[in-house]
C-alpha cells in the first residue's frame, strides 16, 4: 500500500472530488522518514500496480488517471504513470506531474509548479504486479468452448476442464479441474456460466501455444487439416473435420492420435474430480466447418452429405430456412 503526501506540508492524498484528490492531516516524524496517522482522518491507501516499468494507482474503487492537466478523476480499467525518486521526492507523472497546490488545497496534475511529492509505503506490503487480463464476450452459459493463452492466470464466470480420454467409440471425456488456475500455453475446455468471462493474468512467461491428450493449443485462427484425425467442438460435441475448418484465435481443436484411450488415475491425495462425458461425431457423420469460431460469420456444415449453415445458435439448411 501506498501513500502520497506532500513533501513539505503534513496533508496527504485522501479521497477523490471532482477533478482532484482531497487532502487529509497527517504527522510526520522528525526524520520525516515515517507519517504519523494515529488522531488523524485516514489518508487513501493505494495499491500499487506494476506493468512494463509503469505504475497504476488502485483506492479500493477505480484507478487514478489524468483526464487532463489540472484534474485526476477514477476510472474502472487500469491507467498507468511513470514514477522516478530522486533524493526521497517522487515525480508522478502522466502527461502532465501530480502535484499538490498548497494556495487551493488539493492533489492534482499541473503542467509546472505547485508542491513536490514523496511516497511512503506501508511496510510487508509489496506492490502487486498487474499482468492485464484477457477478455471474452459473446459465449452462450451451459455451452462448452475452448481456451488456450500464454500467460498464466484465473478464469472468473467458467469452469476449467482437462481432456481426458477417448473411449475409442463415440465419445470423449472431461476431468473438471480442481480450482480456477490455468497454466501458460496449456489448452483448456471450459463451461462459462455467463455470456462473457474474464482472465486475470498472474505472470507474464509468454509460452509457446501447447498442447495436453491431444487437445492442440493456438493463438491465432488457422485452417485445421481435414481427414486427419482432427475434431472441432461445436454445441457440446466434437464433430470431425473433412472440409474447411478453422481454428479461433486463442481456442483449441482436437487431434485424436494425441487423445488417451484409457481412465486417467488418480494421484494420491488428489482431490476427486468431476467426469462429464461428450459427444463425438465421427467420419460416419462428416462434417466441414468454414470459419467457426469467429462471431460473426456463418459456418458451413456438411452432414450426411446434406449442407446446413450455423450461425450463432441457430442452424438452417441450404434454402435459408430454420432447422433449430
Amino acid at each position: 500500500k501506498i501513500i502520497i503526501v506532500a513533501a513539505d506540508y503534513n496533508v496527504a492524498a485522501g479521497t477523490q472530488a471532482a477533478t482532484f484528490r482531497t487532502p487529509v492531516t497527517i504527522g510526520k516524524t522528525a526524520s520525516k522518514n515515517n507519517l504519523v496517522l494515529a488522531g488523524y482522518a485516514a489518508p487513501t491507501e493505494f495499491t500499487l500496480g506494476i506493468s512494463e516499468g509503469k505504475y497504476s494507482f488502485y483506492d479500493g474503487t477505480g484507478y487514478m488517471y489524468e483526464e487532463d492537466a489540472k484534474s485526476v478523476k477514477n476510472q474502472a480499467d487500469p491507467y498507468y504513470w511513470t514514477i522516478s525518486i530522486d533524493d526521497a521526492i517522487a515525480t508522478i507523472k502522466a502527461s502532465n506531474e501530480l502535484r499538490y497546490n498548497s494556495s487551493s488545497p488539493r492533489f492534482t496534475t499541473y503542467a509546472s509548479g505547485q508542491n513536490t511529492l514523496q511516497l511512503y509505503r506501508k511496510p510487508g506490503v509489496a506492490p502487486t504486479p498487474d499482468y492485464g487480463s484477457y477478455n471474452r464476450d459473446g459465449l452462450t452459459a451451459g455451452n462448452y468452448a475452448t481456451i488456450c493463452l500464454p500467460n498464466a492466470g484465473t478464469i472468473a464466470g467458467a469452469k476449467l476442464f482437462d481432456l481426458e480420454y477417448y473411449d475409442g467409440a463415440n465419445t470423449l471425456y472431461l476431468l473438471e479441474v480442481n480450482g480456477n488456475a490455468m497454466e501458460a500455453g496449456k489448452p483448456y475446455i471450459f463451461l462459462p456460466s455467463a455470456s462473457s468471462i474474464t482472465v486475470t493474468y498472474t505472470g507474464n512467461e509468454d509460452a509457446d501455444a501447447g498442447s495436453f491428450h491431444g487437445l492442440v493449443g493456438s493463438y491465432s485462427e488457422k485452417a485445421i487439416t481435414a481427414n486427419d484425425g482432427n475434431y472441432i467442438l461445436w454445441q457440446n460435441a466434437y464433430y470431425f473435420v473433412n472440409g474447411q475448418a478453422r481454428v479461433g484465435e486463442n481456442r483449441a481443436y482436437i487431434h485424436m492420435d494425441g487423445v488417451p484411450t484409457e481412465p486417467s488415475t488418480p494421484q494420491v491425495g488428489q482431490a476427486p474430480r468431476r467426469r462429464v462425458a461428450m459427444a463425438v461425431h465421427g467420419e460416419q457423420v462428416a462434417t466441414g466447418m468454414d470459419a467457426l469460431n469467429a462471431s460473426d460469420a456463418p459456418a458451413k456444415v456438411l452432414i450426411d452429405g446434406q449442407l446446413f449453415i450455423l450461425r450463432g445458435e441457430k442452424m438452417y439448411d441450404a434454402k435459408g430456412q430454420l432447422v433449430k
